[in-house]
């Protein structure tokens, strides 16, 4: 069996997290993501990688956002992806845990994961794992 170890994601990090995130469709420079990792603070944006004997195997990152019509703070990942090679051996529910515990840590009571309506294992995956697809729909434009 292979370990698997989490810890915070770090600026040095980011050239590994490439090819991750162009998994995910995701056209994202190393300059972006080690100048994200440097910049966020862990009251607000975290992120965290899942080592698989010592090799970046996925990443989650989670946002924290203060609501105005609640006296309550919204966790939200913006982002989850094991490796191809690595999926369906427990790193993603671990990234998870991991996010949701940070969530609880800062008083979160809810976590919301969006996901492209294309990507039917991630569903089932976060069905799995007690997320629910509320009824809500999101208006977004590009500006």
């Amino acid at each position: 069996m292979s370990d698997l170890t989490l810890r915070p994601a770090l600026p040095g990090d980011a050239d590994t997290l490439v090819p991750l995130m162009q998994q995910l469709g995701y056209d994202t420079s190393a300059e972006h993501l080690a100048s994200w990792l440097a910049g966020a603070l862990p009251a607000r944006d975290c992120a965290w990688v899942a080592l698989r004997d010592g090799r970046i195997a996925g990443v989650i990152s989670l946002q924290f956002l203060p609501l105005i019509h609640q006296a309550d703070t919204l966790a939200r990942v913006t982002a989850l992806v094991v490796d191809a090679q690595a999926r369906g051996s427990g790193v993603a529910s671990a990234l998870l845990r991991q996010a949701e515990a940070a969530a609880r840590e800062q008083g979160c009571r809810r976590m919301e994961i969006t996901s492209s309506n294309n990507r039917h294992d991630a569903h089932a995956f976060y069905r799995h794992h007690g997320y629910q697809v509320p009824d809500v729909t999101r208006f977004i434009k590009p500006l």
